[in-house]
Formats: structure tokens, sequence, C-alpha cells
């Protein structure tokens, strides 16, 4: 199961600030007591129009089929990334769900080094609709090098504010000129780009030291 997290930064440190905390010293501790094979990063771009999201991050998180953990939120391994949160993240903004991912185009890893955006949905009466109507857009372009799409099938803490995310990679940085519109899609709210850091799944194994229960 893959799970998302809208994160956004302490009100007294940048954008860069953030980033470069989460990528040099969280994730870190967050791959040593969690069996993470799946651990995704994906800022938001310093110049995006903040009035459109009122995140600085979307992770993607997915554990090991086999693990266990028990009551994971009230672990000791979650009470030390908790401590660490504090460092860098608003606890008071934290939102998370659980999702159903679909590849559409592509594959995952034929995206590194290109422009990815995320498409952001909610609003829709019938949250069905939303996958064959993203799915006839993407049949409409040919600019589109991998796309794939986040159901919200579970959401915990505060209220997660998206029905749905679709995540698009683009052949080139001229291809944004294809790229969706408030309005074209039903319940399209904003696309916003990202930058994306995928840590690899060797990497996340050879991190791994223990989960706390």
């Amino acid at each position: 199961m893959k799970s998302i997290s809208l994160l956004s930064k302490r009100a007294d440190l940048s954008a860069a600030d953030f980033q470069a905390y989460y990528e040099d010293t969280h994730c870190w501790l967050g791959m040593q007591h969690f069996p993470f094979v799946r651990y995704t990063r994906n800022h938001v771009v310093a110049d995006t129009d903040t009035r459109s999201v009122d995140f600085d991050c979307i992770s993607e998180f997915a554990m090991a089929a086999d693990f266990n953990g028990g009551d994971v939120m009230n672990s000791a391994s979650r009470a030390l990334m908790v401590e660490d949160e504090l460092k860098f993240m608003d606890p008071t903004h934290i939102r998370v769900a659980s999702v159903r991912e679909q590849t559409l185009v592509g594959t995952l890893d034929a995206t590194l080094g290109l422009p990815r955006y995320v498409a952001l949905f909610q609003g829709v009466e019938q949250p069905a609709l939303i996958e064959p109507t993203v799915k006839a857009w993407l049949a409409s372009v040919d600019t589109v090098r991998h796309a794939s799409l986040d159901e919200c099938i579970a959401r915990t803490g505060q209220s997660f504010p998206y029905q749905a995310l679709l995540w698009l990679t683009l052949t080139d940085e001229q291809a944004t000129t294809t790229l969706p519109q408030v309005g074209d899609l039903p319940g399209l709210l904003a696309v916003v780009p990202v930058t994306t850091h995928a840590t690899p799944p060797a990497t996340l194994s050879q991190n791994f030291k223990a989960y706390l229960p």
C-alpha cells in the first residue's frame, strides 16, 4: 500500500532550508527506522504561486509487504521521527492519505531528470469519473512520458484536501504548454511543478537498521 503526505515547512525557515534538512538529515533517519521499499520526496518548485497550494512537499512511501508494525503511529520509531520533524516542519499541517496507484503512461524509471508535475483534484461528485477523464486527456497529448494516478482511499489525521493526484513527467521543458489548465478537467484545482528526490531501493535496504515498536 502506498501512502502520501503533504508537508509544510516551519514558518521561520526558507523553502531551501526545509529541503536541505529533509534531504540531508531527516530522510536518512526515516530510512534507518522504517523498512521502506519506496521513499520519494517531491518539493514544490520555489517560484510556484503559493496561492495554489498550502504545502511545500509531497512525500510518497511504501513499506515492505511483510512489514507488521503494529501501532505504527505510537511506536518508538515514529516518536523519533516526530521529534526530528519539529526541527523543520510545521507539525500542525501534516496530512496523510493511503492511495491506490495506477500507472497510465510509461514507466517511472524513465523519468529521471525530466520536468515533473502533480495535478490536484477535489470536488468531483463521482470520484470514479476522474480516471476515465484523465485517460481521455492523456490520449489527446503526446508530450507525457510518464503518468500515474493516486486515488485517495483512506485519510488520517487532518482532512486530506484532495480526492486524487495525477503525476506527470513531460518529454521536455517546452512541453509545459500542453499541461492541463484549471477548468480543462473536472475537479482540477492546480497543476504544481515539483523537484523529485527518489531514493533507490538498494539504498533504502542498505540503510535500514531496526524498527522500534
